[in-house]
C-alpha cells in the first residue's frame, strides 16, 4: 500500500554496566521469589574495592575503597555504608565528584551521602571561591570539614572547622559552616543520567569567615590580595 506506516528498527536495549566487587571476605544474602532473585545484604571486608565503568569510555560511574562495606536493600533503593580504618579513610567517587571519610554513607531512597566525622570533598565549580564567575572549564574546589557533611544531591552542607580551597590557586576560605550549592542535581541511585555533569554553582559562608582572595600573574607572582573576615 502507497500509504503504508513505515516504522523505525526498534535499537535492542543495553544491559546493565556491571559492577565488580572485590574484598577479602564477602557475605551475600539473597531472597527467592518464584523464579525471581534478589539481593537483600552485603557484607564485604578488608580491601574492599567497587568498580563500575561510566557509559563512555574511560569515565567511572562509581569508585569505592574502604575497609569494610555494607548494602541493604529495600524497596525504594539501596543504603550503602563504607567505613575507613585509622589511616585510610573511606573514599567514594560519582562521576567526578569525590567524598572521603572514616564513615561515608549513601541512601538512594533518600538521594543523600552522608559523612560521619571529619573528611573531605572534591567537586568541580563553576565559581572561585570569592564567589566570582570561574574564567576556567576545569576548575576545582576541595573542602575539608572536621565534623560531619551532608548532601542532598544539590545543597551539601558542611560543619565544623571548614576550609575550601580552589586547586591550583592561591585563594582560600575558612568558616564553621559552609553550604554549597550545585547547577544540577546528583542522582545516587544507579542508571540515572548526568551525575558526571554537576558543578558548585553558589558558596555559603557563615560564623568565623575568613576568605583570602589573591591574585597571581601567569608566573605566579602576587597581583592582588583581599582579605574579608565577618
Amino acid at each position: 500500500p502507497k500509504n503504508a506506516e513505515v516504522k523505525a528498527p526498534v535499537e535492542p536495549k543495553k544491559p546493565p554496566i556491571p559492577i565488580e566487587l572485590e574484598g577479602n571476605k564477602i557475605t551475600v544474602a539473597i531472597t527467592t521469589l518464584g523464579s525471581k532473585k534478589e539481593l537483600q545484604e552485603l557484607i564485604a571486608k578488608g580491601n574492599v574495592y567497587v568498580f563500575q565503568a561510566g557509559e563512555k569510555p574511560g569515565e567511572k560511574a562509581i569508585d569505592i575503597t574502604g575497609s569494610t562495606l555494607t548494602l541493604n536493600h529495600v524497596a525504594l533503593g539501596d543504603i550503602l555504608v563504607v567505613y575507613g580504618d585509622t589511616k585510610v579513610p573511606a573514599r567514594l567517587e560519582v562521576g567526578d565528584s569525590i567524598i572521603w571519610g572514616p564513615r561515608v554513607t549513601v541512601d538512594q531512597t533518600t538521594n543523600h551521602a552522608d559523612v560521619e566525622g571529619a573528611g573531605g570533598m572534591d567537586m568541580s565549580s563553576n565559581k572561585s571561591v570569592d564567589g566570582a564567575d570561574s574564567k576556567s572549564k576545569t576548575t576545582r574546589i576541595r573542602i575539608n570539614w572536621n565534623k560531619n557533611m551532608t548532601f542532598d544531591g544539590h545543597l551539601a552542607i558542611f560543619y565544623g572547622g571548614v576550609q575550601a580551597v580552589e586547586k591550583g590557586a592561591r585563594s582560600g576560605a575558612l568558616c564553621q559552616t559552609l553550604t554549597a550549592y550545585t547547577d544540577k542535581h546528583v542522582p545516587f541511585k544507579e542508571g540515572q543520567k548526568d551525575k558526571q555533569s554537576a558543578k558548585i554553582d553558589k558558596l555559603v559562608f557563615d560564623r568565623n569567615v575568613y576568605i583570602d582572595n589573591t591574585k597571581t600573574d601567569d608566573k605566579d607572582q602576587f597581583v592582588q590580595r583581599a582579605i574579608a573576615q565577618g
